[in-house]
């Protein structure tokens, strides 16, 4: 029996382009993704960048590049970078450029094997739309929140996408479209050992301990964990963070009892005889301040006590941080008769210290709502008294980020009262009068 369906459909693209080529464009990305996508070449139809797409037999490589050199010339220019994507990313964004000369708006989608798994996942897809005569326009596809579709995975990866006047959905990765085109693209999926979301190969401290891997060097393991020191939290495995034994000039580490060591690296830092790890006799939450002086309250209204609080005021910045280097006696830095480690703005510049606390990796606004300098009493804390959110998820009393010092002067920026070294007082900057 003679098969109409092939000349039915290609008379109703005729009817829709004025000339029809029944040539196909596909995707290069590799075999393991799965059937080859295909988009039929019509003209005048959207298509991807400036180049109209090409037609090509499956070109399936391990680089995605098989149709770039394909003979008829490469037509996949509607991407020409791609961001940093690291292990574990919290959200992902990427621009994509497109043409669209029809008078109708269509469809564009893209996907990110985001766990390097081989397959173009539904929930791994963005999908928008292109407007009516787009010419070359750049269009941001957006991930906005990918936890839980990221990984470990650390290694190449890959990432499709289609235009089409046709619909485009989620499931959609490896299907057939009547226009358009498809354009495959292979980048890294990169390491961050710290989880701040810069790559190791670019980030300067990468366990976050505010010493820099410069200063703790790359092949050192003090205590031999099998983790070397500028990824170990604790390089010399007393109990205590690095961050809280490195002092307040985190790039020149405190050592108190003035030997080769470093407080970070040394078991006996004050060289008393007693070991580091047996604490202070009455602290019971291991930050430096005795039970005694933190009193029985729960300054942060969080449920917990003080005494068992690692964040005693809820600004992000670890009471061990605070209390500087007269333990243990707390820090006062604005003379107010409030401890650091109980002052939601320590150095009186205007600034609370919860926004001094980072550089940009904790969007304050969404977990201080009303706004009083302390996280809300909403968020989930560990038994600790720190926030879920913004502590590692390798170690619950490990923030995330290093706490700053921007201008390197070794005065971090919550007792900074000029925290960028410009000669104007984070007061004015912040708006106030002095």
């Amino acid at each position: 029996m003679f098969n109409l369906k092939p000349l039915v459909g290609a008379i109703s693209l005729a009817l829709l382009y004025p000339t029809v080529s029944l040539a196909v464009d596909t995707g290069d990305a590799p075999a393991r993704y799965g059937l080859p996508a295909t988009h039929e070449v019509v003209a005048g139809a959207p298509y991807l960048g400036e180049v109209a797409p090409d037609d090509n037999d499956p070109v399936n490589s391990d680089l995605a590049d098989g149709d770039d050199t394909d003979v008829a010339g490469d037509d996949e220019d509607g991407v020409f970078g791609h961001p940093t994507l690291v292990e574990f990313a919290k959200a992902y964004t990427t621009n994509v450029f497109v043409t669209n000369p029809t008078s109708a708006v269509v469809n564009l989608a893209a996907w990110v094997d985001f766990d390097g798994n081989g397959t173009f996942d539904a929930d791994e897809a963005s999908i928008t739309t292109v407007p009516a005569g787009a010419d070359n326009l750049r269009i941001k596809m957006l991930w906005p929140n990918t936890l839980g579709l990221t990984t470990d995975y650390i290694g190449t990866t890959y990432a499709r996408f289609r235009i089409s006047s046709s619909v485009i959905t989620a499931e959609d990765a490896i299907s057939s479209f009547d226009d358009g085109e498809v354009e495959d693209y292979s980048f890294p999926i990169e390491q961050d050992s710290d989880g701040d979301e810069i790559p190791d190969t670019e980030d300067p401290d990468n366990d976050n301990d505010g010493i820099p891997d410069l200063v703790e060097g790359t092949t050192e393991d003090t205590d031999s964990d099998g983790i070397l020191n500028y990824l170990d939290v604790d390089s010399d495995a007393d109990g205590i963070p690095d961050y809280a034994e490195a002092g307040p000039d985190a790039a020149n580490p405190k050592n108190t009892d003035g030997d080769t060591l470093p407080d970070y690296l040394d078991t006996d830092s004050n060289n008393d005889g007693s070991p580091d790890s047996a604490g202070i006799a009455g602290d019971s939450d291991g930050d430096g301040i005795t039970d005694a002086l933190e009193g029985a309250g729960d300054s942060d209204g969080d449920g917990i006590l003080n005494i068992n609080d690692i964040d005693s005021d809820n600004d992000l910045i670890p009471d061990a941080v605070e209390i500087g280097i007269s333990a243990p006696t707390p820090v006062d830095t604005d003379g107010d008769l409030i401890p650091d480690f109980l002052d939601l703005d320590s150095d009186n510049d205007g600034i609370p210290d919860i926004y001094e606390s980072n550089i940009l990796k904790v969007n304050v606004a969404d977990i201080d709502l009303d706004d009083d300098g302390r996280a809300d009493n909403t968020q989930l804390f560990g038994s600790n008294g720190f926030v879920n959110f913004v502590a590692r998820g390798d170690n619950p009393d490990i923030p995330q980020y290093a706490i700053p010092d921007v201008d390197g002067d070794g005065v971090r920026d919550f007792r900074d009262t000029d925290s960028d070294n410009d000669g104007v007082s984070d007061v004015v900057e912040a708006g106030g009068v002095d």
